[in-house]
This record gives structure tokens, C-alpha cells and sequence, in this order.
């Protein structure tokens, strides 16, 4: 029982990393993007 939730809240964190790398990632990028255009 333990077991299966310890698999159960590795699964979730891989998700939420997943999900961390997708949204976070292009949005640093975006930013970067307009600090890179405003030095300009």
C-alpha cells in the first residue's frame, strides 16, 4: 500500500516537473526575449 503511493506521488512529481519545464521555460524565454528588445 505504502508503496503504490510512493509510486503514485513520483508519478505526480514527474508530471508537475514536466509541467514546470513547459510553462515556465517559454515564459523565461519570453521575457528574455523583451529585456533583449528593450536593450535595443
Amino acid at each position: 500500500m505504502l508503496s503504490l503511493k510512493q509510486r503514485v506521488n513520483g508519478v505526480c512529481v514527474l508530471f508537475f516537473r514536466l509541467f514546470n519545464l513547459f510553462i515556465i521555460v517559454p515564459i523565461i524565454k519570453y521575457q528574455i526575449n523583451i529585456l533583449n528588445g528593450a536593450s535595443q
